[in-house]
């Protein structure tokens, strides 16, 4: 199955000059800034150690300098141009220079040809936090839990680091504390680590005695030389499900918490849920009945849209046996997506000594929606290949193209993996890598799973470049205007 996809940029301003392994040529008369960071208040007092990172068109790769004891620093053999200036600390919001306020746009750092400019003064304002405590079911603290503060909305700037600790582990005493937020309204959430293979049961006074009472009669009936008597039934299994404040495991009924620049609100305080796990199992197959042996099985949970959507899916992990099966425990209730993705063809063995690459050549993919409200048994998935999405990349101005098109990168992602920061870890098996445009413009992604998706065209280039993504077509439909879907 082939879709055609059509690519037009349109030029915005003049060409950028041509860069040379990512690296811009010396400027003939280089200028100069500097300046010092400063905190907000009445009093500013100076910010050591802070990161200063200069960036914008024409400047490549970008600049950056560390603050003094004094708050100062100095930034040399810049080109002429226009440039973002920013700043960032840990404990405080970064900012850029200008921003009235945290977490808002500044104005930019014009330079010019040999230019000396200095007496620049950049404002931090102090993060905000928020703590509380996480307890069990019982009113106990427990420890080893993962927090997250996720924002009610989008804030900060694409491609700027925010040095705060948005995702934090509890404490022996149960306590979290998260800093360094910019004002505005979060989610709180904890998140158990699932239990693995062994399901969570609780014994009551009642079923310890049972217990004690079927062990003393097998004693006595092997003593006795009869038939012992089955054992008592366990209680049904549990887990603690992922819960968010004030106390529900539900992400759509959960409050938002209000924090004002540099204020810290304690006493964010809920504790964990017990919800009963089932069991989910079944065989994964090729299209002629053969079994699909070491197929990757996810049990995948969509997070509802809006500001969760950037946690991305809940996931459980499992592998297929040399007869093609699986199984799963410790899947708590609700709606999941089964999804399966075997190589088509058996990858080479490992060489001793040598990490084995992610998966690699053509894959096959299977996908079927489940609901968990008890045991899930006999289920079956056919994995077969998946979309390939082939496309052109046309240009639409004067001006001459991009010459190292290697470096324009298509992809095609699930919608919360494009809000990720560079580096998280992806833990969703249906995805497709990015793929480099060929010098003619064409590009080809194969084996895309099922799914939903977001069409993007990344490269360094475009920073400094004059080109910009104007649409993505297949048909009369533009991809840029919302998601697509990609059936199993």
């Amino acid at each position: 199955m082939t879709a055609a996809l059509l690519l037009t940029c349109v030029m915005l301003g003049d060409a950028a000059p041509q860069v040379r392994d990512g690296r811009m040529p010396p400027p003939a008369k280089p200028a100069t800034i500097s300046g010092v960071v400063v905190t907000d208040g009445d009093k500013p007092q100076p910010v050591r150690r802070a990161v200063v990172t200069l960036k914008g068109d024409g400047l490549r790769p970008n600049r950056g300098a560390i603050t003094d004891d004094q708050g100062r620093f100095t930034i040399g053999n810049l080109p002429a141009g226009r440039f973002t200036l920013m700043a960032a600390r840990g404990g405080f919001v970064t900012s850029s220079y200008g921003a009235k306020r945290p977490g808002r746009p500044g104005t930019a750092v014009a330079v010019a040809e040999g230019q000396r400019l200095d007496s620049l003064v950049l404002t931090l304002w102090r993060g905000a936090v928020i703590a509380g405590t996480l307890r069990d079911d019982s009113g106990a603290p427990v420890d080893g839990i993962a927090v997250s503060v996720t924002a009610a909305r989008a804030t900060g700037s694409p491609g700027i680091l925010t040095l705060s600790n948005t995702s934090v582990t509890t404490n022996d005493l149960g306590e979290y504390r998260v800093f360094g937020l910019e004002p505005g309204a979060y989610y709180v959430s904890a998140t158990p680590a699932a239990a693995g293979s062994l399901p969570r049961i609780a014994l009551a006074e009642r079923d310890v005695d049972l217990a004690f009472e079927a062990l003393r009669k097998r004693q006595a009936a092997g003593a006795a030389s009869t038939p012992p008597p089955p054992p008592a039934p366990l209680p049904p299994a549990f887990d603690y499900s992922a819960i968010y404040y004030p106390g529900t495991p539900s992400a759509t009924q959960a409050a938002a918490i209000t924090v004002a620049a540099g204020e810290e609100r304690t006493g964010v305080d809920f504790s964990l849920m017990r919800v009963p796990t089932y069991v989910v199992e079944g065989v994964v197959t090729t299209a002629d009945g053969r079994p699909a042996a070491g197929a990757t099985v996810q049990v995948v949970a969509p997070r509802p849209p809006g500001a969760f959507a950037t946690l991305g899916p809940l996931v459980f992990n499992a592998t297929a046996g040399a007869d093609g099966a699986f199984r799963f425990t410790q899947v708590t209730p609700g709606d999941y997506q089964l999804v399966a993705r075997a190589a088509a063809q058996a990858p080479p063995p490992p060489t001793p000594g040598i990490v084995t690459p992610g998966p690699q050549g053509v894959q096959l993919w299977g996908a079927s929606d489940i609901a968990v409200t008890t045991d899930v048994r006999g289920v079956g998935l056919v994995v077969t290949p998946g979309l390939t999405l082939n496309g052109v990349m046309r240009f639409d101005g004067a001006s001459p193209p991009l010459k190292d098109f290697a470096r324009l990168r298509v992809t095609a992602l699930p919608p919360y993996l494009m809000t990720l920061r560079p580096g998280t870890s992806i833990n969703a098996i249906a995805f497709a890598p990015a793929v480099p445009v060929k010098p003619d413009g064409t590009f080809q992604i194969a084996s895309m799973p099922p799914g939903t998706f977001r069409f993007n065209l990344v490269s360094p280039e475009l920073e400094a470049s004059p080109w910009r993504l104007q649409s993505a077509t297949v048909g009369d439909r533009d991809l840029l205007d919302s998601d697509f879907q990609v059936a199993a």
